[in-house]
């Protein structure tokens, strides 16, 4: 018997009526189906976690999934949705799953790491930049110890190929395929000409150091959440998680076919 957690959203979902739906088909199958609010604890024991949401609702699950090592299947009931798997009237299509009609997709997470040794793990991106309406920061990349450049501007953008179609895409950086392993460093409104987005490998440590004069903070942002502040002097590192995020896939479509519809909207 198969153990599913169906991840609720109040706010994409009200009165949970999508999520009964899907509930009721299951009933159907050889399973225990069990509700956990966005931001619960899966437990290990779990065979799948059915997330009803947007993108921003599957990467808050994706911490949570990747460490009970837990694939993630997800119904979208966002706006994009290029994450999740599932159409919020595509139910039937979970035959698919008890008959083992899929395939499981790795995504590459990385960690962040600042001065007193807190980590924090993202699967879409690391943000370095302004908070507010603050004045421009002054920021140093390093790869492996090597200097890389300076970047005077709003900040950085550091993804795995996951959050390139996100925040690093809108910043100008380029497109990556998930069945790629690298990180994509992109400026944020660069005062500079010659600034321009970066492809470094999963095995390089990024150092982002905030050198900006007259104590200008930055911020720290991990997957589309404020962390803590970068106060000039003070910097974080950036590499490759141990951990990632196992998205199970149903359909046939690949990532072009995906992206070419997703951006249509």
């Amino acid at each position: 018997m198969k153990n599913i957690a169906l991840i609720t959203n109040t706010e994409n979902d009200p009165g949970f009526a999508v999520t009964a739906r899907f509930e009721k088909c299951l009933g159907a199958f050889d399973c225990r189906c069990f509700r956990l609010p966005l931001g619960g604890k899966i437990p290990q024991e779990t065979d799948l976690a059915i997330v009803f949401g947007g993108d921003g609702s599957i990467m808050r699950v994706s911490h949570s999934a990747a460490t009970a090592g837990v694939p993630v299947l997800g119904v979208n009931l966002g706006k994009v949705g290029y994450l999740a798997e599932l159409e919020p009237d595509e139910e039937a299509l979970l035959r698919a799953y008890f008959n083992g009609d899929y395939t499981v997709e790795e995504r590459m997470m990385i960690d962040v790491t600042d001065t007193d040794e807190n980590t924090y793990t993202a699967l879409n991106d690391v943000v370095v930049s302004i908070g507010g309406l603050s004045h421009m920061v002054t920021l140093a990349l390093e790869c492996d110890g090597e200097a890389v450049s300076e970047y005077y501007g709003n900040g950085l953008v550091i993804a795995t190929p996951t959050g390139s179609t996100a925040y690093s895409l809108s910043a100008g950086g380029p497109i990556i395929s998930p069945k790629i392993s690298c990180m994509a460093v992109t400026p944020i409104c660069s005062h500079s000409l010659s600034a321009r987005p970066m492809i470094f490998d999963d095995c390089s440590t990024l150092t982002v150091k905030n050198v900006s004069r007259n104590n200008i903070e930055a911020l720290l942002n991990v997957d589309g959440n404020d962390i803590l502040s970068v106060p000039s002097g003070t910097s974080v590192t950036v590499k490759r998680s141990t951990l990632s995020t196992s998205l199970i896939r149903i359909k046939r479509e690949g990532f072009y076919t995906v992206l070419g519809r997703k951006m249509k909207k």
